[in-house]
C-alpha cells in the first residue's frame, strides 16, 4: 500500500501519513464542495419567456444541432447581444469620447443628393 505524508506547513502541526487512496478520496470530495459552493455563487435564475411556436421549435433545432442546451444556446444569444452594445469607446481618447455623437449621422435626401453631384463632379 501506497502512503502520502502531509504536513501543516508553516503552522506546528505534526505531520500525518494517510493512505493514497483515503487522499484521492479527500481530494475528491473537496472538489465535490468546491463545485457546489461556485454553483452557490454563481447561481442561475430561472427566467420565463413567452414565445412564438414556430420560434421555439427553430431555437431547440438550433441548440439541438449544436449540442447544448436551451437555456445555454438562449444565455449565448443575450451574452452576445449584451456585449455587442456595451460601451465600446474604451479606446478612444477623452477628447473623442468628450464629443462623440454630438454630430447628426443621418444622411437625408439632400446629403444624399450632394454626396453623389460631388461623386460625378469629382469623378
Amino acid at each position: 500500500m501506497h502512503y502520502i505524508t502531509v504536513s501543516g506547513g508553516d503552522r506546528a502541526v505534526r505531520p500525518v501519513t494517510y493512505p493514497i487512496h483515503k487522499m484521492l478520496y479527500f481530494l475528491d470530495l473537496l472538489t465535490y464542495i468546491l463545485s457546489k459552493i461556485r454553483q452557490e455563487i454563481y447561481m442561475n435564475t430561472k427566467l420565463t419567456l413567452r414565445l412564438d411556436e414556430d420560434v421555439i421549435v427553430r431555437i431547440k433545432n438550433r441548440a439541438g444541432k449544436e449540442k447544448i442546451s436551451l437555456s445555454k444556446f438562449t444565455e449565448r444569444i443575450f451574452r452576445q447581444i449584451l456585449d455587442s452594445t456595451e460601451d465600446n469607446t474604451q479606446h478612444l481618447t477623452p477628447i473623442v469620447k468628450k464629443y462623440k455623437g454630438i454630430f447628426n449621422n443621418d444622411i437625408n435626401d439632400e446629403t444624399e443628393e450632394l454626396i453623389n453631384y460631388l461623386l460625378e463632379k469629382h469623378s
